[in-house]
């Protein structure tokens, strides 16, 4: 079975580049209005795509590379149409189900009358008087008194601080690594897990392809012939020799 992925797009850009240039290029790429970036750019996690396979991933993972923005992939289960099988496998023959009705009544009749003349079990166990040890004294593993040393240990004086005699100016604070802490997005709750949005909320479908090396990603403008300016009532002034 195919691997397929969630394409999920968080708003992240590379880091040698600038919103200021990369939201454009996607906007363009992706022939959006500047509400669905809005969105796109709020920081909460947004589904483009539910379940494509590796092929199309990767499509959609280079152009948002090439275009200086960060698009994540997450391995999802295969859609639910691809899982289906036919019905005519899962069906069985009616005929092969079916068998005589005398030959099913007379194996009825002969467990029942079993189960009517079988005596019942006895049981092997039975109940203990109330406080009784469940375990014989032979069966018990032997106790073994604990030996601790006391005698190095003496007591402190009421009110006095059971710490080191370094005081706590004097003492380096240990190292934390805050390496993998970030700033999140002014007005996000924090410990709420932000909605996922889909592009369904978008209001758009993604559906594009690379272009050619060098191609131009905007509109065609149409080509127009330059229009030479009129110079008939222009003239040149002759000039004195030196």
């Amino acid at each position: 079975m195919a691997t397929h992925y969630k394409l999920v797009f968080r708003g992240a850009i590379q880091a040698d580049q600038h919103a200021a240039v990369v939201r454009p290029r996607l906007q363009a790429m992706l022939k959006a209005s500047d509400a669905q970036m809005d969105v796109m750019f709020s920081g909460q996690p947004v589904t483009l795509k539910k379940a494509v396979d590796e092929a199309t991933a990767e499509r959609y993972l280079d152009a948002f590379t090439k275009a200086g923005a960060k698009l994540e992939l997450a391995q999802v289960a295969a859609p639910a149409a691809q899982n289906k099988q036919p019905a005519a496998q899962n069906k069985q023959p009616a005929a092969q189900n079916k068998q005589p009705a005398a030959a099913l009544k007379e194996p009825v009749a002969a467990s029942t009358r079993e189960s009517s003349t079988t005596p019942e079990s006895s049981s092997a166990f039975g109940l203990a008087e109330v406080g009784a040890d469940l375990i014989s004294a032979t069966e018990r593993p032997p106790e073994v008194e604990a030996s601790v040393t006391t005698s190095h240990l003496t007591l402190a004086s009421p009110g006095t601080t059971l710490a080191d005699s370094e005081s706590p100016e004097s003492m380096t604070p240990a190292p934390v690594d805050t390496s993998h802490l970030q700033l999140d997005q002014p007005g996000v709750q924090l410990g709420v897990p932000a909605p996922e949005i889909t592009d369904a909320d978008l209001g758009f479908e993604f559906d594009f392809e690379l272009g050619e090396v060098g191609e131009v990603l905007g509109e065609s403008r149409p080509e127009v012939d330059p229009q030479l300016p009129d110079l008939s009532h222009l003239k040149l002034e002759t000039q004195p020799a030196d």
